[in-house]
């Protein structure tokens, strides 16, 4: 599922964004909300709270005004909370996203939506969206921001608070500039609510028209004579000694996370993207480990029997410490895709069949390997 991250201070405006969003066709999984829920359930963290904050937790009921009045004041104790209570958000968060069964890619009211393989996409609301990890996981961050005076006034308003706490708690945050140094967006929202949903949508969709054309573009599979030419990429993503794979409900093999290279893309582009669209995580690459080339026959119509000469661009990416797919399994066409760790020596069928020996004694060097499988046939 894609993911949009949408941070920014207090007052600043994201409210307004989050509902444009959701008139798009996105999902919003609020940190905010679900922190307050976590806070009324989870008995756990509210005696860490206690623990770190003595006497403002009572009877398993949190007195939020008297932990804002210790924090706020107290940059010291603002940071022991956050470092306490993101961890525990963020992987809420994550877990929440993927029980999601959000699977249109067309919202109710008819719009189109940012492109992710026939899902709607997410949009993950957080003051600490960077600070968490959770950015990691967006394809897209959005920062918020809005001049003090202006958040002072909406939070007064807003939250029915005195000047000073509402001075206090802007004081507490980190400036708008941080987080427009960190977003690949920046949304300045100093007027009205109705200018600033205008602009935010003519963003926005502008945004997703520039990823709609990118998901477009042909791919690199060409007819040639008799038969065809693909371009392909594959991640080689590994943890623990296992290898993330895919398979499917039609095929008794696994196969890397990757697919075919799109025109007006580079092969490592292709590569962050096929990552990105088929476990839910955005990855850097590390370097390219091997080029494959080989032969082989369709056997699934409309194409069997077609010889395919296909090169592969086999990358080997950075890992997140904390990586835990998002997208666990999606349906296309009536198949159902799902990612799989397995072991390089597992009794499993997999491809590339190199995986087993090479990756094992895998050096700093790019590897060729040329393989002739027309006799025993893949699908392309």
């Amino acid at each position: 599922m894609e993911i949009i991250g949408i941070t920014g201070p207090s007052g600043a405006g994201k409210t307004t964004a989050l509902r444009v969003l959701e008139q798009m066709g996105g999902q919003v999984f609020d940190c905010d909300a679900i922190y307050h829920r976590l806070l009324e359930t989870d008995r756990a963290l509210l005696e860490q709270i206690e623990a770190a904050f003595p006497g403002t937790v009572k009877d398993s009921v949190l007195d939020r005004k008297a932990l804002g009045a210790r924090v706020f004041a107290d940059p010291e104790g603002l940071d022991k909370l956050t470092g306490l209570t993101q961890p525990i958000v963020a992987r809420r968060v994550l877990a929440e996203i993927r029980k999601s069964d959000a699977t249109s890619s067309v919202s109710a009211n008819g719009a189109d939506t940012f492109p992710s393989r026939g899902r709607q996409f997410a949009v993950i609301d957080a003051i600490g969206l960077f600070e968490s990890g959770l950015g990691e996981k967006c394809s897209l961050t959005v920062a918020v921001v809005a001049d003090p005076v202006v958040r002072i006034k909406r939070l007064m308003a807003r939250d029915s608070i005195s000047e000073d706490y509402a001075r206090a708690r802007i004081a507490a945050q980190k400036p708008a500039r941080w987080y427009a140094e960190q977003a690949d967006l920046v949304l300045e929202n100093n007027g009205s609510e109705a200018e600033f949903a205008e602009q935010c949508r003519e963003v926005f969709q502008k945004s997703m028209q520039k990823r709609r054309t990118t998901m477009d573009h042909p791919d690199m599979c060409v007819p040639c004579g008799e038969g065809l030419i693909n371009l392909r990429v594959g991640a080689i993503i590994q943890r623990n000694g296992e290898l993330l794979m895919t398979g499917n409900t039609r095929d008794a093999y696994l196969y890397s996370v990757g697919g075919r290279i799109k025109m007006g893309e580079t092969a490592q582009e292709a590569v962050v993207r096929e990552v990105l669209e088929e476990t839910g995580v955005r990855m850097e690459v590390d370097r390219l480990a091997f080029v494959h080339e080989n032969y082989f026959q369709i056997d699934l119509a409309p194409n069997a029997g077609k010889p395919v000469y296909e090169l592969c661009f086999y990358y080997l990416m950075q890992v997140p410490a904390d990586f835990e797919p998002i997208c666990e399994s999606r349906t296309e066409d009536g198949m159902t895709e799902f990612l799989r760790w397995v072991r390089p020596d597992t009794p499993i069928r997999i491809y590339p069949e190199f995986f087993r020996t090479e990756l094992e004694h895998l050096g700093p060097n790019v590897k060729f390997i040329s393989t002739d499988g027309r006799q025993a046939s893949l699908r392309a």
